[in-house]
């Protein structure tokens, strides 16, 4: 997130920094999603409490498309969307795209998805705000359908087919790994425990709710019979800054082996947020490959 307020305009940029980080142990890349972003969320509250944090100008790269290019200069780290808007784009589509990118990468494909919030952004797509998280469960039935070989039909309320070949398959196959971000909250619970192969759900300030999280979850897959060994959390401490103003990587990184305890198994950080110049990155490269000789824990 934000690559091109902190390494400029040039996507090279980008694909040289992926590079580096892959050959040296970074062990996932991800880009965040959004179509466009109407005018009035950077003036006004939104759901949330407060207007778009993100610069006007900073560019929301196609996430699919930028990690194809990421694909093709990387060799071992997983490729990442945190969090796809699935319901902005059509199933067949979807399904498309991730099966490409797996096969392109080798199979090191891992997506988030969600529901999605601003309604601007689904009123330009023509696409309804209302139903969308009945429709992201089909989405994801749907895609499974299509990646498991042979001719697939599936039928639900918004999505229809039948007999459709969808070539080429993902690497990984059917079980391509979905992470859900959605709060494990009512119902968004029982859809993670269905579904999911993962829970994202950000900036975490109290790893005590992320345990919560976790046990609910798990609670849950326990009365559909889903038995998962590796069940993946990612999260993200809030950066601290100290008296200075300056991100204090030390103190915010501190944080983490109380996520670990939670159930966190992914610290995935973004550029934007956790680096206020180019020059942060190495320092921010450098912390992470340090959390992951220390705990193991998947360095993003």
């Amino acid at each position: 997130m934000g690559s091109d307020v902190r390494l400029g305009p040039r996507f090279e940029r980008v694909l040289e920094l992926a590079r580096e980080a892959d050959l040296r142990g970074i062990d996932m890349l991800s880009f965040p999603d959004h179509l466009a972003i109407g005018r009035k969320a950077f003036d006004e509250p939104l759901h949330f409490g407060e207007p778009f944090p993100f610069p006007r100008q900073m560019a929301w790269y196609e996430p699919i498309t930028a990690l194809a290019a990421i694909a093709a200069v990387t060799r071992r780290a997983r490729l990442s969307v945190n969090i796809l808007i699935a319901p902005l784009r059509s199933a067949l589509l979807l399904a498309k795209q991730l099966a490409t990118l797996d096969v392109i990468s080798g199979g090191r494909v891992s997506v988030g998805m969600a529901g999605g919030w601003h309604d601007a952004e689904f009123a330009a797509s023509g696409i309804p705000l209302k139903g969308r998280f009945g429709l992201l469960e089909e989405q994801i039935s749907a895609c499974r359908a299509l990646w498991s070989g042979g001719a697939a039909t599936f039928h639900g309320e918004r999505i229809s087919f039948d007999e459709l070949y969808a070539m080429p398959l993902p690497v990984q196959g059917a079980r391509l790994p979905i992470y859900l971000g959605l709060p494990a909250t009512g119902r968004h619970v029982d859809r993670i425990a269905r579904l999911a192969d993962g829970w994202s759900w950000g900036y975490v300030d109290d790893p005590p709710q992320i345990a919560a999280g976790v046990g609910a979850i798990r609670e849950a897959m326990a009365v559909h019979g889903r038995v998962v060994e590796h069940f993946e959390v990612k999260a993200f401490p809030r950066p601290i800054r100290g008296v200075d103003g300056k991100i204090d990587l030390e103190a915010t990184f501190g944080r983490v082996p109380a996520l670990l305890a939670a159930g966190v198994t992914i610290i995935e950080p973004n550029l934007y947020d956790y680096c206020d110049t180019e020059d942060d990155i190495p320092r921010l490269i450098e912390q992470l490959l340090a959390l992951k000789a220390a705990y193991g824990a998947a360095a993003t």
